[in-house]
């Protein structure tokens, strides 16, 4: 009997070793399996601060480019010629725009036709404007019938587009 109580704690050594052994595996598995799944997410995550991080450098490098640009829709760049004509003294008699796209950006072409006192008044006027960016594309410059200089010019500015 003393033999067979021999053998009945080498299986229960034997049988707890096995039974120990498949639970440590199946624990390792769902680990295992977990792990990799932690790892994927970690590396969706990479991913996503990778394409906020060049998110963010396009925001910024749009609003460099917004900020080279004087406007940021036609009606502002009218309005910005409007008042220049107002500060530099000249009579504004006729204003037209037209808008049109070009390669990405707006482009607001303005005639515009107005009278002034003096050559000081017109230049302070494509001084202004020209510091905006604004090209003065063609003038010509008359006698008035007052005495005073009669204008007719095209401007070109550009505008950034709104996205869709």
């Amino acid at each position: 009997m003393n033999r067979l109580s021999e053998y009945k704690n080498v299986f229960i050594v034997v049988t707890l070793a096995v039974v120990t052994a498949f639970v440590v595996h199946g624990v390792y598995k769902k680990y295992a399996g977990d792990l990799e799944a932690v790892n994927r997410q970690v590396e969706e995550v990479k991913e996503g601060q990778e394409m906020i991080a060049s998110w963010r450098r396009v925001n910024k490098e749009f609003g460099a480019l917004r900020e080279a640009f004087a406007f940021s829709d036609p009606i502002e760049y009218k309005r910005f010629v409007e008042q220049a004509a107002y500060e530099s003294g000249v009579d504004m008699e006729a204003l037209r725009p037209k808008q049109r796209e070009e390669d990405g950006y707006g482009v607001s072409e303005i005639y515009l036709e107005f009278t002034s006192e003096t050559y000081t008044d017109i230049l302070e006027f494509v001084n202004t404007v020209e510091h905006k960016n604004i090209q003065v594309k063609t003038m010509t410059v008359r006698e008035a019938r007052n005495g005073g200089k009669r204008v007719r010019a095209d401007l070109v500015g550009y505008y950034v587009l709104q996205g869709e």
